[in-house]
């Protein structure tokens, strides 16, 4: 099961990914946040979860930085709950946390003003 439900949301989310509702963020991060649900629903292991997060993260550069931020909290915590995570590995992705945390500030910030 757990096998199918990874490919299922590789598919999903290629498939989404040329549509028109991927354009607006709330429907994206929904769909984050699904596939968290379903990972641990249909009990798919640490580390595939937390490789099939830092992969969108990775081949995906126009994230914007809150859904990178939340990409990136999922990969760390389903690493961290396996124990998979050693303190080097951690605090490099708690810095890559942050840096995405602080740019979705700043883009904000930017929109107010303009």
């Amino acid at each position: 099961v757990a096998d199918v439900t990874l490919k299922e949301a590789e598919c999903k989310h290629q498939k989404l990914a040329g549509s028109s509702y991927w354009q607006y963020q709330p429907a994206r991060v929904n769909f984050w946040q699904k596939c968290h649900t379903s990972f641990i629903s249909d009990g798919v292991s640490s580390e595939a979860a937390a490789e099939f997060f830092e992969s969108v993260v990775q081949s995906s550069p126009s994230l914007s930085p809150d859904e990178k931020t939340l990409l990136l909290v999922l990969a760390l915590k389903w690493r961290k709950d396996a124990g998979l995570c050693s303190n080097e590995q951690e605090r490099e992705i708690e810095k890559q946390i942050w840096v995405s945390h602080f740019r979705a500030i700043i883009a904000r910030d930017q929109t107010k003003t303009q």
